[in-house]
């Protein structure tokens, strides 16, 4: 699964990079409180950054409950394990045919 997802991220930055060589031209950019000129790649690029850290930052809510949910039920194991090595003893006799 790693190499999987190396292998993406090699492709999509192999990707990323032919567009960005293939569109230098300039455009302008009027933003709130002025404009500029920027290369097109620069531009999509920062949009796409700018978009990621946006879902990254909503996925937040979500990831911390599923850390706590985690956490939760790895105490529950853990007291379950303690418990099934508490009745272990008693369990250990063959059962009888």
């Amino acid at each position: 699964m790693r190499t999987l997802r190396l292998l993406a991220l090699l492709m999509v930055s192999v990707l990323a990079g032919l567009f960005a060589s293939v569109n230098t031209q300039p455009v302008s950019v009027n933003y709130l409180v002025g404009s500029g000129e920027l290369r097109l790649a620069y531009l999509l690029l920062g949009v796409v950054g700018v978009g990621m850290a946006i879902g990254w930052l909503a996925a937040l809510p979500r990831r911390w409950q599923h850390g706590r949910e985690l956490r939760r039920l790895r105490a529950q194991l853990r007291r379950l394990e303690a418990e099934l090595v508490a009745l272990a003893p008693s369990a250990t006799r063959p059962p009888q045919p």
